[in-house]
């Protein structure tokens, strides 16, 4: 019974890593601006003007938030 259920806990694990996994964000993509995302939750980053990085910040039942970082 142990063995099948690790098995099984492997299964899922391994495969719902798979499931999420994407490149990540590097330097050279940022600069075109990004987005990460969750259940519920999304966080879009663009490059603007001055150095300046605009986040906006969208959750499942409220309005979206926008906040303007200085250097990232």
């Amino acid at each position: 019974m142990k063995i099948a259920s690790a098995g099984a806990i492997s299964a899922t694990l391994f495969t719902a890593g798979a499931a999420h996994g994407s490149p990540c964000v590097d330097a050279k993509s940022a600069r075109n601006g990004f987005v990460l995302a969750r259940p519920g939750i999304q966080s879009e980053f663009r490059p603007v003007a001055g150095g300046m990085m605009s986040v906006t910040n969208t959750y499942e039942s409220q309005s979206p938030q926008k906040q303007f970082l200085f250097a990232g």
